[in-house]
């Protein structure tokens, strides 16, 4: 009996430091993002960035009361807006807007640090590997072409990209370990293909998720 109380009292911390280790989440939100290459480059305003909409799972695992990393499998719709002024050949002017989407699936692998002891206030640093689905693009025109709307296929499709990514975040407790939490991020891919172009592509995100502490 001693003896089985004696292991009791060696082993207490160790079972204290284990638990809540691990968070199993789930997570959505919305994205602006645009496109930077050789013929447009990038303004910093949001005017021809697309909102779009983004969702996904995550499991993270805190190796320490500061330091966590986790894995996310999401899935992203990205897009921009381009908007050209074209002279025909009768010199008038017609005002062409395009409007790219594409659909990604999203593999972040992301390490936190958090700001106080109570592991809310994080902020993050992380890279991913992003697949470019299928995508389309919507073309509408003023001018002679007044009304008219051309949806066409985008090509690119099936490649991989791959970005880095930084965060900040806050987590709430709801209830025993079940935790509201929001963040902002920052995506930057390091390129971003169609025929003949080469660039970067920019996200701004919101994210909302709930998580639970194993």
């Amino acid at each position: 009996m001693k003896k089985t109380f004696f292991i009791f009292l060696v082993t207490l911390p160790w079972i204290g430091m284990a638990q809540h280790k691990w968070e199993l989440g789930v997570n959505l939100g919305i994205n602006s993002s645009d496109v930077v290459y050789a013929n447009r480059l990038k303004d910093w305003s949001f005017e021809n960035n697309a909102t779009t909409t983004r969702c996904g799972a995550l499991v993270k695992y805190h190796w320490n009361g500061r330091w966590a990393i986790r894995l996310e499998f999401n899935k992203e719709i990205r897009g921009w807006n381009w908007k050209r002024d074209i002279l025909n050949s009768s010199g008038q002017t017609i005002s062409t807007f395009t409007d790219y989407r594409y659909d990604f699936w999203t593999l972040p692998v992301v390490v936190d640090f958090a700001m106080d002891k109570q592991r809310r206030f994080y902020s993050s640093i992380g890279l991913t590997t992003m697949l470019q689905k299928e995508g389309t693009k919507i073309i509408r025109a003023t001018g002679e072409r007044d009304g008219r709307e051309l949806y066409e296929p985008s090509s690119g499709n099936g490649i991989y990209q791959f970005a880095g990514l930084a965060n900040i975040g806050y987590a709430y407790p709801i209830y025993g370990n079940l935790y509201f939490y929001g963040e902002t991020r920052f995506n930057l891919s390091f390129n971003y293909f169609e025929p003949r172009r080469k660039g970067y592509h920019y996200a701004y995100s919101a994210i909302m998720g709930i998580t639970y502490r194993l």
